[in-house]
């Protein structure tokens, strides 16, 4: 299901062509626009509803969503990105619940999913497995029964959390490790072609403390981040990925106000929208101490490059304070 920007991509798809990013025919069953009418249609009898808007499409789709559910029925969450209102910081699934609630939908379950899935290999059927964390643990076993295929594995966790905090902040801690290697392959052109894998490495693993550390300010575990939807989510978005390629581009000079008008003003990158909307939250919650800046050195220089557009500089000494 496409939203009401992807008329002409479905109809293409609709018409048995592939899909045009992914090259894969996508069965035509699935090929409806979600606007009112049609959405509603397909959700009247549902029992279970999938969200996979990126982060700036959720305000709409929640408005929707409002308008078209007749009952309140279970939402397997795939968007990625926190709640920030200048004073907090929340995970996506908590927003989506209480905003469905205001529409008179009652106490709507929200399940979430975190772990690599990089949608060229989910569309060729490579083997992928992935986490889905919710509350009600029965909801989320029948839920990943119904959805887990032979080459899609499937965890469960009461986490929801720390896979929410992983998989969202995976997408920005990406830019970093891309920040890393892009000046690291500056380098390597005139340093006998020796590459950053050394340094990229630290600034993988101190990511990884830091998303733990956030996971666990927000009441998750880090157990979440060191597995699928941290350490796994991290790996697979580093190495291939729109965040990281936004990262190399930001380290040979190029800022992001630069990108958005140029090379990438097509493309979603979620890393940094959410450096972009949970920068004022993270500012303050570091002047009331709530957060402590000497956990987050890397997270600030994403903010720095991103919102502020100052070179990337890797804090080094920073990382071995914790």
């Amino acid at each position: 299901m496409g939203t009401h920007l992807d008329g002409d991509l479905l109809t293409e798809m609709r018409g048995g062509r592939p899909h045009p990013r992914l090259g894969v025919v996508i069965p035509r069953s699935g090929l409806v626009i979600a606007d009112d009418t049609e959405l509603s249609a397909s959700v009247a009898d549902a029992d279970l509803v999938v969200l996979g808007v990126n982060s700036q499409g959720i305000e709409w789709a929640l408005e929707v969503l409002g308008r078209t559910l007749r009952q309140p029925v279970p939402l397997l969450l795939l968007t990625k990105g926190l709640f920030a209102d200048g004073e907090r910081l929340a995970i996506l699934p908590d927003y989506v619940r209480r905003e469905l609630s205001r529409s008179r939908h009652g106490d709507i379950p929200v399940m979430a999913i975190g772990g690599p899935s990089i949608a060229r290999e989910l569309a060729e059927y490579r083997d992928t497995s992935i986490v889905l964390a919710g509350t009600d643990a029965d909801l989320c076993r029948s839920t990943a029964d119904r959805i887990r295929g032979d080459h899609y594995h499937i965890q469960t966790s009461a986490d929801t959390v720390g896979v929410e905090v992983a998989a969202a902040f995976k997408n920005l801690y990406a830019i970093a490790v891309g920040l890393c290697e892009g000046s690291s392959e500056i380098r390597a052109e005139r340093n006998h072609g020796a590459l950053g894998f050394n340094p990229a490495a630290s600034v993988f693993a101190q990511a990884i403390r830091e998303i733990a550390y956030l996971a666990e300010l927000l009441g998750g575990t880090a157990a979440s981040v060191y597995g699928l939807a941290g350490v796994g989510d991290l790996y697979v978005t580093s190495r291939r990925g729109r965040n990281n390629r936004a990262g190399k581009l930001m380290a040979s000079g190029t800022s992001w106000a630069e990108l958005r008008r140029s090379t990438m003003r097509d493309d979603t990158i979620e890393g940094a929208e959410l450096a972009i909307a949970i920068a004022p939250t993270i500012m303050h919650l570091i002047e009331c101490g709530r957060i402590d800046h000497a956990r987050i050195p890397l997270l600030q220089v994403v903010i720095d490059v991103v919102v502020h557009g100052k070179p990337p500089a890797i804090p080094w000494s920073r990382f071995l304070e914790y």
